[in-house]
């Protein structure tokens, strides 16, 4: 009997460790960063996200088109290959957005009056990327395929600065909340320097769009006076919704949030990263 189990336990231990061998021979860590441009721009119409240039007489408008995934991206991956062709990757990065800004300028030549507001927009957000990865034959240079969905969570930073005669009033408005979805697909080679690492480069493409769920004024000062602790929360907090009902008989609460529609914001990109790939 006890050389039976002794056997028996012999038996298991060698499967798992071929088992385990086995799934190391095909396991890769990545680490790597890029740079995204935008693609699918389009227009922040409901942050009026637009230029304006006014004279006494005429008034000049100009669109803005943006992607709030433009910008410096970084992060890493595990995958695993089943075999010399097909894999599955799960992959987390960072998103440091840039900034987009637009101008509102008035400038009268009768009463020499200026004024200038200047708003500006920037995103953060961190990606969870579950792939499938599609290669060809292991070589010294590798091409690979990745195609898979992302998941975001971000915030967008809306800051407000208006330059007018008696001074100077700024206003930071922090978006957050909720899940962003889309999906990705890239392409790329990797280049064996030996058995255990590897460089590589690839173009990503990302369909991505976000919508807060959550708005806070974070700051609100005037000539350098912060004035946002007499701010009841109904005026400094916004929850974003799909739907909501005012009624002209209901006063609403000044302790809970302001309602306003959900708006959906672009996040798509074309990115170039480069890395390296460490083979277990």
């Amino acid at each position: 009997m006890k050389k039976n189990y002794f056997k028996s336990l012999m038996i298991l231990m060698f499967s798992v460790l071929n088992f385990s061998t086995a799934m190391a021979q095909g396991a890769y860590f990545t680490l790597g960063a890029g740079y995204n441009l935008p693609t699918s721009t389009q227009t922040l119409d409901a942050l009026s996200f637009s230029n304006e240039f006014l004279t006494d007489n005429t008034t000049t408008y100009e669109q803005k088109y943006i992607s709030l995934g433009k910008g410096l991206s970084a992060g890493g991956a595990f995958g695993y290959m089943f075999n010399e062709n097909i894999g599955a990757e799960l992959g987390i990065s960072y998103l440091m957005g840039s900034t987009w800004e637009c101008v509102t300028d008035y400038n009268s030549s009768t009463s020499g009056g200026t004024a200038k507001f200047t708003n500006q927009i920037s995103s953060k957000m961190t990606r969870i990327n579950p792939q499938i990865v599609l290669s060809m034959e292991a070589n010294k240079i590798t091409p690979y395929a990745k195609v898979g969905l992302l998941l975001g969570m971000g915030s967008m930073s809306y800051t407000s600065k208006y330059d007018y005669v008696d001074g100077v009033l700024e206003q930071t408005l922090l978006l957050n909340g909720g899940i962003a979805t889309g999906f990705t697909t890239t392409i790329g080679a990797s280049y064996a320097l030996n058995d255990k690492f590897s460089l590589f480069g690839d173009l990503n493409l990302v369909n991505l769009s976000y919508g807060p769920t959550k708005g806070m004024i974070t700051k609100f000062t005037e000539n350098g006076v912060d004035m946002l602790s007499s701010f009841d929360p109904i005026d400094k907090e916004i929850q974003f919704v799909d739907s909501y009902v005012e009624d002209d008989n209901i006063q609403p609460l000044i302790t809970e949030p302001s309602k306003e529609l959900k708006n959906k914001y672009p996040f798509s990109s074309a990115g170039i990263h480069i890395g390296i790939k460490y083979t277990l």
